[in-house]
Protein backbone atom coordinates (compact mmCIF):
# COMPACT_ATOMS: atom_id res chain seq x y z
CA UNK A 1 0.00 0.00 0.00
CA UNK A 2 1.25 3.45 -0.89
CA UNK A 3 0.79 7.01 0.35
CA UNK A 4 -1.61 9.14 -1.66
CA UNK A 5 -2.22 12.85 -2.08
CA UNK A 6 -5.18 14.68 -0.53
CA UNK A 7 -6.90 14.89 -3.96
CA UNK A 8 -6.48 11.15 -4.51
CA UNK A 9 -7.97 10.43 -1.07
CA UNK A 10 -10.99 12.64 -1.79
CA UNK A 11 -11.48 10.95 -5.16
CA UNK A 12 -11.45 7.48 -3.55
CA UNK A 13 -13.43 8.52 -0.49
CA UNK A 14 -15.87 11.32 -1.35
CA UNK A 15 -17.21 13.69 1.30
CA UNK A 16 -20.73 12.23 1.22
CA UNK A 17 -19.47 9.31 3.38
CA UNK A 18 -18.45 11.53 6.29
CA UNK A 19 -21.95 12.47 7.57
CA UNK A 20 -22.17 8.91 8.93
CA UNK A 21 -19.35 9.81 11.34
CA UNK A 22 -21.83 11.25 13.84
CA UNK A 23 -19.22 12.03 16.52
CA UNK A 24 -16.39 13.23 14.25
CA UNK A 25 -14.00 10.38 15.00
CA UNK A 26 -11.92 11.46 12.03
CA UNK A 27 -11.02 14.69 13.80
CA UNK A 28 -9.77 12.71 16.80
CA UNK A 29 -7.37 10.77 14.58
CA UNK A 30 -6.21 13.97 12.89
CA UNK A 31 -5.13 15.17 16.36
CA UNK A 32 -3.49 11.88 17.35
CA UNK A 33 -0.01 13.28 18.01
CA UNK A 34 -1.44 15.90 20.38
CA UNK A 35 -3.46 13.21 22.15
CA UNK A 36 -0.34 11.06 22.63
CA UNK A 37 1.69 13.95 24.06
CA UNK A 38 -1.17 14.93 26.37
CA UNK A 39 -1.70 11.36 27.58
CA UNK A 40 1.98 10.79 28.36
CA UNK A 41 2.05 13.89 30.61
CA UNK A 42 -1.11 13.09 32.61
CA UNK A 43 0.54 11.02 35.41
CA UNK A 44 3.43 13.48 35.79
CA UNK A 45 2.19 15.34 38.88
CA UNK A 46 0.17 12.48 40.38
CA UNK A 47 1.85 10.75 43.34
CA UNK A 48 1.97 7.01 42.74
CA UNK A 49 3.18 5.39 45.94
CA UNK A 50 2.20 2.50 48.17
CA UNK A 51 3.45 3.32 51.68
CA UNK A 52 1.99 0.18 53.27
CA UNK A 53 4.10 -2.10 51.07
CA UNK A 54 7.84 -2.56 51.60
CA UNK A 55 8.74 -5.14 48.93
CA UNK A 56 9.39 -3.99 45.34
CA UNK A 57 6.76 -4.61 42.66
CA UNK A 58 7.61 -7.80 40.79
CA UNK A 59 4.49 -8.16 38.63
CA UNK A 60 1.92 -5.92 36.97
CA UNK A 61 -1.71 -6.97 36.53
CA UNK A 62 -3.68 -4.74 34.15
CA UNK A 63 -7.35 -5.33 34.93
CA UNK A 64 -10.16 -4.18 32.69
CA UNK A 65 -12.53 -5.05 29.87
CA UNK A 66 -13.06 -4.23 26.21
CA UNK A 67 -11.66 -0.96 24.91
CA UNK A 68 -10.22 -0.16 28.34
CA UNK A 69 -8.01 -3.24 28.70
CA UNK A 70 -6.74 -3.30 25.10
CA UNK A 71 -3.91 -0.95 26.09
CA UNK A 72 -2.75 -3.55 28.62
CA UNK A 73 -2.98 -6.35 26.07
CA UNK A 74 -0.79 -4.43 23.61
CA UNK A 75 1.67 -3.35 26.34
CA UNK A 76 2.02 -6.97 27.46
CA UNK A 77 2.63 -8.07 23.85
CA UNK A 78 5.19 -5.30 23.29
CA UNK A 79 7.24 -6.18 26.36
CA UNK A 80 7.11 -9.89 25.58
CA UNK A 81 8.99 -8.90 22.45
CA UNK A 82 11.50 -6.38 23.87
CA UNK A 83 11.88 -7.47 27.50
CA UNK A 84 10.39 -10.92 28.17
CA UNK A 85 11.66 -10.91 31.77
CA UNK A 86 8.93 -8.46 32.80
CA UNK A 87 5.85 -10.03 34.36
CA UNK A 88 2.69 -8.45 32.95
CA UNK A 89 -0.65 -10.24 33.37
CA UNK A 90 -4.09 -9.33 32.01
CA UNK A 91 -7.21 -9.59 34.16
CA UNK A 92 -10.51 -9.46 32.25
CA UNK A 93 -13.15 -11.20 34.33
CA UNK A 94 -15.07 -10.54 37.55
CA UNK A 95 -12.13 -11.83 39.58
CA UNK A 96 -8.38 -11.47 39.14
CA UNK A 97 -6.34 -14.41 37.87
CA UNK A 98 -5.78 -16.90 40.69
CA UNK A 99 -1.98 -17.02 40.59
CA UNK A 100 -0.70 -13.52 41.32
CA UNK A 101 2.42 -12.59 43.24
CA UNK A 102 1.82 -11.04 46.67
CA UNK A 103 4.10 -8.23 45.46
CA UNK A 104 2.04 -7.50 42.33
CA UNK A 105 0.50 -4.16 41.46
CA UNK A 106 -3.05 -4.32 40.08
CA UNK A 107 -3.84 -1.41 37.73
CA UNK A 108 -7.62 -1.26 37.32
CA UNK A 109 -8.52 0.47 34.05
CA UNK A 110 -12.07 1.49 33.19
CA UNK A 111 -12.50 4.41 30.84
CA UNK A 112 -16.10 5.02 31.90
CA UNK A 113 -15.41 4.17 35.52
CA UNK A 114 -18.56 2.04 35.69
CA UNK A 115 -17.41 -1.28 34.20
CA UNK A 116 -18.76 -3.79 36.70
CA UNK A 117 -16.13 -6.47 36.05
CA UNK A 118 -13.36 -3.93 36.68
CA UNK A 119 -15.02 -2.70 39.89
CA UNK A 120 -15.25 -6.32 40.98
CA UNK A 121 -11.54 -6.91 40.26
CA UNK A 122 -10.67 -3.77 42.25
CA UNK A 123 -12.50 -5.18 45.26
CA UNK A 124 -10.89 -8.59 44.69
CA UNK A 125 -7.46 -6.91 44.86
CA UNK A 126 -8.48 -5.24 48.11
CA UNK A 127 -9.67 -8.53 49.60
CA UNK A 128 -6.37 -10.16 48.66
CA UNK A 129 -4.44 -7.23 50.18
CA UNK A 130 -2.61 -6.39 46.94
CA UNK A 131 -1.31 -3.04 45.77
CA UNK A 132 -3.98 -1.48 43.58
CA UNK A 133 -4.48 1.75 41.65
CA UNK A 134 -6.95 3.07 39.08
CA UNK A 135 -6.91 4.75 35.66
CA UNK A 136 -10.30 6.16 34.68
CA UNK A 137 -12.22 9.22 33.51
CA UNK A 138 -14.26 9.22 36.72
CA UNK A 139 -17.53 7.70 37.99
CA UNK A 140 -17.60 4.73 40.39
CA UNK A 141 -14.00 3.57 39.95
CA UNK A 142 -12.69 7.05 40.77
CA UNK A 143 -14.99 7.14 43.78
CA UNK A 144 -13.86 3.85 45.30
CA UNK A 145 -10.19 4.58 44.51
CA UNK A 146 -10.55 7.83 46.44
CA UNK A 147 -12.37 6.07 49.29
CA UNK A 148 -9.59 3.49 49.60
CA UNK A 149 -6.95 6.21 49.20
CA UNK A 150 -5.08 4.43 46.41
CA UNK A 151 -3.35 6.19 43.49
CA UNK A 152 -5.86 7.52 40.97
CA UNK A 153 -4.97 8.74 37.46
CA UNK A 154 -7.85 10.60 35.82
CA UNK A 155 -8.00 10.91 32.04
CA UNK A 156 -10.29 13.07 29.83
CA UNK A 157 -13.86 11.83 29.42
CA UNK A 158 -16.65 11.99 26.84
CA UNK A 159 -15.15 9.73 24.16
CA UNK A 160 -15.60 6.03 23.49
CA UNK A 161 -13.15 3.69 25.28
CA UNK A 162 -11.86 2.20 22.01
CA UNK A 163 -11.12 5.70 20.67
CA UNK A 164 -9.46 6.65 23.97
CA UNK A 165 -6.58 4.23 23.40
CA UNK A 166 -3.90 7.00 23.41
CA UNK A 167 -5.02 8.07 26.89
CA UNK A 168 -5.09 4.49 28.15
CA UNK A 169 -1.89 3.31 26.45
CA UNK A 170 0.55 6.19 26.91
CA UNK A 171 -0.74 7.04 30.38
CA UNK A 172 -0.11 3.46 31.48
CA UNK A 173 3.38 3.54 29.94
CA UNK A 174 4.18 6.67 31.97
CA UNK A 175 2.81 5.09 35.16
CA UNK A 176 5.08 2.05 34.68
CA UNK A 177 8.02 4.40 34.12
CA UNK A 178 7.30 6.30 37.32
CA UNK A 179 7.24 3.01 39.20
CA UNK A 180 10.65 2.12 37.69
CA UNK A 181 9.09 -1.05 36.33
CA UNK A 182 10.13 -0.15 32.77
CA UNK A 183 12.79 2.14 31.29
CA UNK A 184 12.11 5.68 30.09
CA UNK A 185 10.21 5.76 26.77
CA UNK A 186 10.26 9.50 26.08
CA UNK A 187 12.68 9.24 23.15
CA UNK A 188 10.69 6.38 21.65
CA UNK A 189 7.52 8.43 21.94
CA UNK A 190 9.22 11.38 20.23
CA UNK A 191 10.31 9.03 17.45
CA UNK A 192 6.75 7.73 17.07
CA UNK A 193 5.30 11.25 16.91
CA UNK A 194 7.78 12.16 14.20
CA UNK A 195 6.74 9.15 12.11
CA UNK A 196 3.04 9.92 12.61
CA UNK A 197 3.67 13.42 11.30
CA UNK A 198 5.55 12.22 8.23
CA UNK A 199 3.50 9.31 6.90
CA UNK A 200 -0.08 9.41 5.60
CA UNK A 201 -1.70 6.58 7.54
CA UNK A 202 -5.14 7.82 6.55
CA UNK A 203 -4.55 6.78 2.95
CA UNK A 204 -3.46 3.31 4.09
CA UNK A 205 -6.68 2.91 6.06
CA UNK A 206 -8.82 4.05 3.13
CA UNK A 207 -7.04 1.69 0.71
CA UNK A 208 -7.45 -1.33 2.99
CA UNK A 209 -11.10 -0.51 3.75
CA UNK A 210 -11.80 -0.46 0.00
CA UNK A 211 -10.40 -3.98 -0.32
CA UNK A 212 -12.42 -5.24 2.65
CA UNK A 213 -15.78 -3.80 1.58
CA UNK A 214 -18.40 -6.55 1.23
CA UNK A 215 -15.84 -9.18 2.24
CA UNK A 216 -15.68 -11.40 5.31
CA UNK A 217 -12.51 -10.66 7.25
CA UNK A 218 -9.86 -13.08 8.49
CA UNK A 219 -6.79 -11.77 10.32
CA UNK A 220 -3.62 -13.83 10.75
CA UNK A 221 -0.56 -12.68 12.65
CA UNK A 222 2.53 -14.02 14.33
CA UNK A 223 2.92 -13.98 18.11
CA UNK A 224 5.02 -10.81 17.73
CA UNK A 225 1.82 -8.90 16.86
CA UNK A 226 -0.88 -10.92 18.63
CA UNK A 227 -2.03 -7.96 20.76
CA UNK A 228 -2.12 -5.68 17.73
CA UNK A 229 -4.06 -8.27 15.73
CA UNK A 230 -6.61 -8.57 18.54
CA UNK A 231 -7.06 -4.79 18.45
CA UNK A 232 -7.72 -5.03 14.69
CA UNK A 233 -10.36 -7.70 15.24
CA UNK A 234 -12.23 -5.76 17.91
CA UNK A 235 -12.11 -2.52 15.91
CA UNK A 236 -13.74 -4.20 12.91
CA UNK A 237 -16.36 -5.59 15.30
CA UNK A 238 -17.11 -2.27 17.05
CA UNK A 239 -16.48 0.36 14.40
CA UNK A 240 -17.44 -1.47 11.21
CA UNK A 241 -20.05 -3.81 12.78
CA UNK A 242 -18.68 -6.81 10.90
CA UNK A 243 -17.38 -10.20 12.05
CA UNK A 244 -13.60 -10.63 12.00
CA UNK A 245 -11.96 -13.98 12.58
CA UNK A 246 -8.50 -14.08 14.21
CA UNK A 247 -5.85 -16.80 14.33
CA UNK A 248 -2.07 -17.04 14.62
CA UNK A 249 0.97 -18.48 12.89
CA UNK A 250 2.24 -21.18 13.00
CA UNK A 251 -0.90 -22.87 14.42
CA UNK A 252 -3.07 -22.04 11.40
CA UNK A 253 -0.76 -24.15 9.24
CA UNK A 254 -1.85 -27.28 11.14
CA UNK A 255 -5.63 -26.95 10.82
CA UNK A 256 -7.20 -23.81 9.37
CA UNK A 257 -5.15 -23.99 6.18
CA UNK A 258 -7.38 -26.84 4.97
CA UNK A 259 -10.39 -24.55 4.50
CA UNK A 260 -8.58 -22.94 1.56
CA UNK A 261 -8.88 -26.17 -0.39
CA UNK A 262 -12.37 -24.85 -1.26
CA UNK A 263 -13.56 -21.57 -2.74
CA UNK A 264 -13.25 -18.76 -0.14
CA UNK A 265 -13.78 -15.83 -2.50
CA UNK A 266 -16.21 -14.10 -0.11
CA UNK A 267 -13.32 -13.69 2.35
CA UNK A 268 -10.34 -11.33 2.51
CA UNK A 269 -7.33 -12.43 4.54
CA UNK A 270 -5.05 -9.91 6.25
CA UNK A 271 -1.59 -11.13 7.28
CA UNK A 272 0.28 -9.06 9.86
CA UNK A 273 3.97 -9.63 10.45
CA UNK A 274 7.05 -7.69 11.49
CA UNK A 275 10.59 -7.55 10.16
CA UNK A 276 11.68 -9.45 13.27
CA UNK A 277 10.22 -12.81 12.27
CA UNK A 278 12.63 -15.78 12.21
CA UNK A 279 13.71 -17.01 8.79
CA UNK A 280 11.69 -20.22 9.07
CA UNK A 281 8.55 -18.29 10.03
CA UNK A 282 8.95 -15.97 7.04
CA UNK A 283 9.18 -18.97 4.74
CA UNK A 284 6.08 -20.49 6.35
CA UNK A 285 4.13 -17.24 5.86
CA UNK A 286 5.27 -16.94 2.24
CA UNK A 287 4.11 -20.45 1.37
CA UNK A 288 0.84 -20.07 3.29
CA UNK A 289 0.06 -16.83 1.48
CA UNK A 290 0.71 -18.48 -1.87
CA UNK A 291 -1.64 -21.36 -1.03
CA UNK A 292 -4.54 -19.31 0.33
CA UNK A 293 -4.25 -16.77 -2.51
CA UNK A 294 -5.67 -19.47 -4.77
CA UNK A 295 -8.91 -19.39 -2.76
CA UNK A 296 -9.33 -15.72 -1.81
CA UNK A 297 -7.78 -12.27 -1.78
CA UNK A 298 -4.89 -11.65 0.62
CA UNK A 299 -3.30 -8.44 1.91
CA UNK A 300 0.04 -8.81 3.68
CA UNK A 301 1.28 -5.98 5.90
CA UNK A 302 4.93 -6.10 6.85
CA UNK A 303 5.08 -3.73 9.83
CA UNK A 304 8.37 -1.85 9.71
CA UNK A 305 9.93 0.95 11.70
CA UNK A 306 13.05 2.18 13.42
CA UNK A 307 12.00 0.54 16.70
CA UNK A 308 9.40 -1.89 18.03
CA UNK A 309 7.49 0.81 19.92
CA UNK A 310 6.82 2.70 16.70
CA UNK A 311 5.96 -0.50 14.82
CA UNK A 312 3.32 -1.46 17.37
CA UNK A 313 1.47 1.83 17.47
CA UNK A 314 1.59 2.52 13.74
CA UNK A 315 0.20 -0.99 13.13
CA UNK A 316 -2.63 -0.24 15.57
CA UNK A 317 -3.35 3.07 13.84
CA UNK A 318 -3.64 1.44 10.40
CA UNK A 319 -6.18 -1.04 11.77
CA UNK A 320 -8.13 1.69 13.56
CA UNK A 321 -8.38 3.78 10.40
CA UNK A 322 -9.25 0.81 8.18
CA UNK A 323 -12.14 -0.13 10.49
CA UNK A 324 -13.30 3.50 10.63
CA UNK A 325 -13.34 3.91 6.85
CA UNK A 326 -14.95 0.50 6.37
CA UNK A 327 -17.79 1.61 8.68
CA UNK A 328 -18.35 4.69 6.53
CA UNK A 329 -18.28 2.65 3.31
CA UNK A 330 -21.13 0.60 4.81
CA UNK A 331 -22.82 3.90 5.75
CA UNK A 332 -22.59 3.03 9.43
CA UNK A 333 -21.81 5.26 12.39
CA UNK A 334 -18.44 4.00 13.75
CA UNK A 335 -19.28 5.37 17.22
CA UNK A 336 -22.58 3.53 17.60
CA UNK A 337 -22.31 0.75 20.19
CA UNK A 338 -25.89 0.98 21.45
CA UNK A 339 -26.28 -2.79 21.58
CA UNK A 340 -23.70 -2.87 24.40
CA UNK A 341 -25.74 -0.22 26.22
CA UNK A 342 -28.84 -2.39 25.79
CA UNK A 343 -27.00 -5.35 27.34
CA UNK A 344 -25.93 -3.24 30.33
CA UNK A 345 -29.45 -1.88 30.80
CA UNK A 346 -30.98 -5.36 30.78
CA UNK A 347 -28.32 -6.62 33.22
CA UNK A 348 -29.38 -3.96 35.67
CA UNK A 349 -27.18 -2.28 38.31
CA UNK A 350 -24.23 -4.26 39.65
CA UNK A 351 -23.77 -4.72 43.37
CA UNK A 352 -20.75 -6.36 44.93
Amino acid sequence: MTDKTKDQIEEEFPDDFYPYDKEDVRQFYKQITNKIQEAYKIPELIPIAFPNFSEPIDEIVIAGMGGSVIAGIVIKNYFELVNPNLRIIIGNDYNLPRLISKNALVICVSYSGNTEETLSMFKDAQRRKLRVMAITSGAKLAEIASNYRVPLVKIPGKIHPRQALPYLYFTTIRVLEKLKFIEDHSQLINSLIKVLGQKNFESLGIELAKKLYKKKIIIYSTKNLKGVAYRWKTQFNENSKVPAHLHYFPEICHNELCQYMEDMSEYHVIILKTDKEPRRMLKRIEITKKLISKACEVTELDIKGSNDFTKFYTAILIGDLASYYLALRYRRNPSDDSIIGTLKKELGPWTS
